[in-house]
């Protein structure tokens, strides 16, 4: 919306956390039907290695997130050259594997978020095959409130000490420019993993000797695959795990953004039509 990551190509329709009701369904579509529940994240299309000539190694591993021929929400193209356009529009287009239908058990407004808030941060700990005991650390959101155990104020020196080396995995959702990510990987124990989701509008820097004499593993991860976010709804709702929401009408998107902009939402602004 900022064109932070880059240029948006404009007229631009955002919004990437949806949920709606199927309108129309193609004539293949064997899954959904009009009238169904559905929720759709930050992906509507991948081509799932379905073409012979243009194999897909990362669908062919069911790691379609990451498919060459992605078509994103909004601000993306699909192949026929038409834009695609998100949740503020009146209706959205997506390939029927990205519509996913929600358990009865969620709410449609909690499960916005879990679209791609859920979906990004459930994905790599699902990879990295967290368990119970494993220490899970996370950079950018209030912890106390979601059932974390310990918290650290990284502005204080003496929380910097008592952090240091003690976490197994770091998922680092922050977006903020300049960054301390050698601060952050200071966190991580020798041989742990840092996991970076967030997309921050400058170049991230930190030091090797951070990374190299300790072993540490540094990955990415993007959104989730169909299969992740199928788990990831599945454990929402067997789990009764819940984002934590503020409502606005859809009218007062304005204000909503406002709210984001000056970090003052707790912790995602959802918008009812």
């Amino acid at each position: 919306m900022e064109s932070g990551w880059g240029l948006a190509a404009y007229p631009c329709v955002v919004g990437h956390e949806i949920v709606g009701e199927v309108t129309l369904a193609g004539a293949n579509v064997k899954t959904l039907q009009v009238g169904d529940r559905v929720a759709v994240g930050a992906q509507v299309y991948a081509c799932l290695n379905q073409n012979p000539e243009k194999p897909c190694k990362d669908c062919a591993d069911a790691e379609d997130a990451v498919c060459n021929h992605a078509v994103y929400t909004y601000a993306s193209t699909y192949a026929d050259g038409s834009p695609s356009y998100g949740g503020y529009a009146d209706y959205v287009r997506v390939d029927n594997n990205y519509a996913f239908k929600l358990p009865e058990n969620i709410p449609s407004d909690v499960a916005a978020p879990l679209m791609c808030a859920g979906a990004t941060v459930f994905t790599p700990l699902k990879q990295e095959d967290v368990k119970a005991g494993d220490r899970v650390g996370v950079v950018g959101i209030e912890v106390r409130a979601l059932g974390a155990k310990e918290f650290y104020d990284l502005s204080n020196e003496a929380d910097q000490e008592k952090a240091a080396g003690s976490v197994d995995y770091l998922v680092l959702t922050a977006d903020a420019k300049n960054m301390p990510c050698n601060l952050y990987l200071s966190l991580v124990r020798k041989r742990g993993t840092f996991i970076m989701v967030g997309l921050p509008d400058d170049d991230v820097k930190f030091s090797p000797f951070f990374i190299v004499p300790r072993a540490v593993r540094v990955r990415g991860s993007c959104i989730g695959s169909i299969q992740d976010i199928k788990d990831m709804l599945e454990l929402a709702s067997k789990k009764n795990r819940r984002p934590i929401i503020q409502k606005l009408p859809m009218s007062k998107v304005n204000e909503g953004l406002d709210m984001v902009r000056e970090g003052r939402a707790r912790y995602r602004v959802v918008l009812e039509n």
